[in-house]
């Protein structure tokens, strides 16, 4: 269930490809962070309705690193499910 329902907790994801350097992405991620608190952007969001729930980049990196690689019984047992018939 964890790879069907953790998706969910990164509905829309902002990615940098890989070897982008350790300082870079931590500049990065504070970026982001301050402007998920800034009250001119919150306002805009609001105003046309668009949900604000962020989640940290490290809880965002824990969680694709934990669906994009599930155990091959999992796979398998996913497709089983949602195989068309």
């Amino acid at each position: 269930m964890t790879v069907l329902t953790e998706r969910d907790v990164i509905s829309r994801p902002v990615f940098a490809p890989p070897g982008v350097p350790a300082e870079r992405v931590a500049l990065l991620r504070e970026a982001f962070d301050r402007t998920m608190c800034d009250p001119e952007f919150l306002a805009d969001a609001r105003h046309i309705n668009l949900g604000i729930g962020p989640v940290p980049g490290c809880e965002v990196q824990a969680i694709v690193a934990k669906i994009s690689a599930p155990p091959p019984e999992v796979v398998r047992r996913l497709r089983e499910i949602f195989q068309p018939q």
